[in-house]
């Protein structure tokens, strides 16, 4: 299979063989935020399932390494989670009952997030 194999200072020796058969993306994230925090990830989409398989990341600090390899391997390291994705599931007409309880969760997460930084009031 095709991929990356990545390898990080914040990691000690661990090697991570990022990569998934059939019909997929993968991709390697780089993020700076607004406020001056830095993180990153390894993720991937998987098809016909509409699954994110998540691997490794973390935050980032002055003088950290991340190593990446373009590379073609047998066996991908397997990811930590792999969750449904939750957008493609909204259009159907029919939505799993389980499906509609992750979405409500993850609203009343958000809701009291944007509440709890003054964005959003409590009458919404």
């Amino acid at each position: 299979m095709r991929g990356f194999i990545v390898k990080s200072s914040t990691w000690g020796d661990e090697v991570c063989r990022v990569g998934m058969e059939g019909e997929y993306s993968i991709g390697i994230n780089f993020n700076v935020s607004r406020l001056g925090e830095t993180y990153w990830g390894l993720g991937g989409f998987k098809m016909p399932e509409e699954h994110h398989w998540i691997w490794k990341g973390g935050s980032l600090r002055g003088g950290d390494v991340v190593e990446v390899e373009f590379a073609d391997f047998k066996e991908a390291t397997s990811p930590v989670a792999v969750e449904l994705d939750t957008c493609s599931s909204v259009n159907n007409d029919k939505m799993d009952p389980e499906m509609v309880q992750v979405l409500l969760e993850e609203y009343e997460s958000l809701k009291r997030l944007l509440e709890q930084v003054g964005i959003m009031g409590e009458d919404i």
